[in-house]
């Protein structure tokens, strides 16, 4: 047999009438009377749940258990003002939005006055006027609180990005030297007379360093000058991050001039050997058994590639079929390779068949590990001085390779391309640019000034004087 909906309709409407019947006698219930409550005999046979009982006398009642726990009200006592519970409160609004302001008094004419402050404290933030309780704690802020705030915050960039722990340990160490001269300076006081007064302390050396210096190094006085622009700069960023964060209004450092010009600047072009010098350097290193450093010396020239880029290429970067040494650039740098020239594959030939290790430029106490870089300066310095040439590093070599490609007619582009500098051809004109004398005289020799037909009349002219006379 089969139910249908009207068949069993009559036996919901029973049930559901028998529900709210049942609903509506609970509600229209009373409260049971004292002593209504059956009593339920205890262990010695004592009724527990009547509340005549005299032991438990102090039981809630019904009526108690159902009222709610009344809260204060809010009293009106004069326009956005209301008492509350002893307090008096304000009825202000904060970026917007309604809400209570407490006065922490009960006295009328002191809420006033509280409702007054936080009225101007509004117009202020709204006008962009700033208070001056904020003015005083700006001028109490020393430049030594804006560099720890900036070092607790790990040295951010200007768009908050991290820095690379080796920069951020030179800018720790700038601004140790900052905080030892102007840590009591109020950070909002800065002017340029501090930068003034920071550089001359810095070079009348106020402040030695843990570092030692060569005599070479100490005659420089421009690169203690260069010092004081990084170590300045650094502070800047310590005062843009505060700017940010609210601390300051302005950077008190913003546009300061650099005491270092860009035409005293030594860049590595500086330190450039010639094919002349670069010959000599080669034939005193191999002369003193120093196969290694050579090999490194013209491998870095034929390739124009970085110090530490070089140091860590193995035999498996490069690539004989393609003519090409794979390299991974440092300083997010573009084309990772270097071109392999006849005079560069020559000299990985010879250096393949004197290998020891994977690495092209092993370690002699640990074939796993690279040259140490301190170990290629120092022998790059000692041959150029038993040669008698200028003095050569490193990154000089580099810069003998961009002017190597110049003199061979690249533009500025494509150099840049071949070293994988990802700022472009403007850093290679300015730090890398270099042509030498003698390759700027032979093409000025190429040079035709004159047109044929204006030098055939010339000489037709000269011919005719010459039978005249």
């Amino acid at each position: 047999m089969h139910l249908t909906r009207k068949s069993i309709s009559p036996c919901n409407s029973v049930i559901e009438s028998n529900a709210l019947a049942d609903d509506s006698a609970c509600r229209n219930q009373k409260p049971p009377e004292s002593g209504a409550f059956p009593s339920r005999p205890s262990k010695d046979g004592s009724a527990t749940n009547n509340p005549t009982n005299h032991e438990d006398s102090s039981a809630p009642t019904w009526s108690e258990c159902s009222q709610k726990p009344k809260t204060a009200k809010y009293e009106r006592i004069g326009d956005c003002l209301y008492r509350r519970g002893g307090k008096i409160v304000a009825r202000v609004r904060i970026n917007g939005k309604a809400t209570w302001r407490s006065c922490d008094t009960n006295d009328p004419k002191e809420a006033r006055l509280w409702l007054r402050k936080f009225r101007t404290e509004k117009f202020c933030q709204r006008s962009g006027v700033e208070l001056p309780g904020q003015s005083l704690l700006r001028q109490r802020l020393t430049v030594a609180k804006i560099v720890a705030d900036y070092i607790a915050e790990e040295c951010p960039t200007r768009t908050m990005q991290p820095k690379k722990p080796r920069t951020m340990e030179m800018e720790k160490w700038g601004l140790e030297r900052i905080v030892a001269r102007l840590g009591d300076v109020p950070a909002a006081a800065l002017t340029f007379k501090n930068a003034d007064e920071y550089k001359a302390w810095r070079c009348a050396k106020g402040f030695e360093s843990k570092h030692k210096l060569t005599d070479e190094q100490k005659k420089q006085t421009w690169s203690r000058l260069r010092t004081v622009d990084m170590e300045l700069g650094y502070l800047s960023n310590a005062l843009g991050l505060a700017v940010r964060r609210g601390s300051l209004r302005a950077n008190p450092l913003a546009g300061r001039n650099r005491y270092v010009v860009a035409s005293g600047v030594k860049h590595c072009r500086d330190k450039a050997p010639t094919p002349t010098s670069l010959a000599e350097i080669e034939k005193r290193l191999r002369l003193d058994g120093e196969h290694d450093i050579a090999d490194f010396t013209l491998f870095v020239a034929l390739t124009g590639l970085r110090l530490n880029e070089a140091r860590w290429l193995s035999w498996e970067d490069v690539s004989w079929s393609e003519k090409l040494v794979h390299v991974k650039r440092e300083k997010g740098g573009v084309c990772p390779w270097a071109v392999m020239s006849a005079e560069l594959e020559a000299l990985l030939q010879a250096m393949q068949g004197r290998s020891r290790s994977y690495l092209l430029f092993p370690s002699p106490l640990d074939v796993k590990q690279p040259r140490d870089p301190s170990d290629i300066r120092h022998k790059l310095t000692a041959a150029c001085k038993t040669a008698g040439v200028p003095h050569v590093c490193p990154h000089g070599l580099r810069a003998y390779f961009v002017t190597r490609c110049r003199e061979a007619g690249l533009g500025d582009f494509e150099i840049a391309g071949l070293i994988g500098q990802r700022s472009g051809p403007q850093l290679v004109a300015q730090v890398y640019g270099q042509t030498r004398p003698e390759h700027v005289l032979k093409q000025a020799r190429l040079v035709k000034f004159l047109s044929a037909a204006t030098s055939e009349n010339s000489t037709a002219d000269k011919a005719e004087d010459v039978v005249s006379k």
